[in-house]
């Protein structure tokens, strides 16, 4: 079930942003994968939110270097928060980024 789990959001997450080549998903660590999951989970939250494409929502918040600069590090403490928190907390900073979509 857990590989099922890995595998839908792998072909989702290359479906929509980036193609991941097989060696490049071998060298990946555990740990990887969640953040990746989770930045996926943010991403599609807030564009379902917004009503806006997962891609849209994407570029907005790389350009505005929230993944990189805010997803990633602070995943540990952020994936223990609720689903609507994490939302209004991402558009509350895309708002004072001036991310407009």
């Amino acid at each position: 079930m857990l590989f099922f789990h890995f595998s839908f959001f792998i072909f989702h997450f290359q479906l929509f942003f980036v193609p991941l080549h097989p060696k490049l998903l071998q060298s990946v660590s555990y740990m990887d994968f969640k953040i990746l999951y989770f930045t996926i989970f943010c991403v599609n939250n807030v564009a379902a939110y917004l009503n806006k494409s997962a891609k849209d929502v994407y570029h907005a918040m790389q350009n505005a270097g929230m993944i990189d600069g805010y997803i990633v590090p602070c995943y540990d403490v952020l994936h223990t928060f609720s689903k609507e928190y994490i939302v209004d907390d991402l558009v509350s900073l895309m708002q004072q980024k001036g991310v407009k979509l």
